[in-house]
């Protein structure tokens, strides 16, 4: 949504907003992937679901509201000066929850076959998440073929998880269904 928006306005902080919104929508995926694969798979129960929600509605408003105050500051719709370190930022922790996932998604697909679709849509979305990086160094970096390449490499990212996550909750509903109840009980 961010990256389709950012083209709407030619204000500066409009654009910047949703430019920003863009960037940090992967990282925020990938700790949310988190947060309901441990619910999911460990059982925690209704109680520890609804303190998580209460976590994630603040984590998703603290955002928001970092993004507000960069796109204040913004000359332009991608401000060098703001972009750079708001990228090296967040680099890091997007690198290090994509590994994370990367090895829950291991263990997942190896404990049941069912549940292989959700490791390929973990590797798309951590994979996606690593192309938005990388595309943004080609940006300002001017490497158009970087830029380009891994520009391509989102959209393709986006079908790959898309898909998987059809077939996952198509797998997941089915399991539901012959077992007469859902799987996290």
């Amino acid at each position: 949504m961010g990256e389709a928006l950012e083209h709407i306005s030619s204000d500066p902080t409009v654009g910047s907003f949703f430019h920003y919104l863009h960037l940090i929508s992967a990282p925020l995926a990938l700790g949310f992937y988190l947060t309901s694969l441990d619910e999911t798979f460990n059982g925690k129960g209704a109680k520890k679901a609804q303190g998580s929600w209460k976590k994630t509605v603040a984590v998703f408003i603290l955002m928001l509201f970092i993004i507000s105050v960069l796109a204040s500051f913004s000359s332009s719709t991608w401000d060098v000066e703001i972009e750079v370190p708001f990228v090296l930022v967040t680099a890091l922790p997007t690198l290090i929850l994509a590994g994370v996932l990367l090895e829950r998604s291991k263990i997942i697909s190896e404990s049941t076959l069912a549940l292989t679709s959700l490791r390929v849509m973990l590797l798309g979305v951590s994979v996606l998440t690593i192309s938005i990086l990388a595309g943004r160094y080609g940006d300002f970096a001017h490497k158009a073929q970087v830029y380009i390449m891994f520009h391509q490499l989102q959209n393709i990212s986006h079908v790959v998880t898309a898909t998987a996550l059809l077939i996952f909750v198509v797998t997941v509903a089915q399991i539901e269904r012959l077992l007469g109840a859902p799987l996290n009980k």
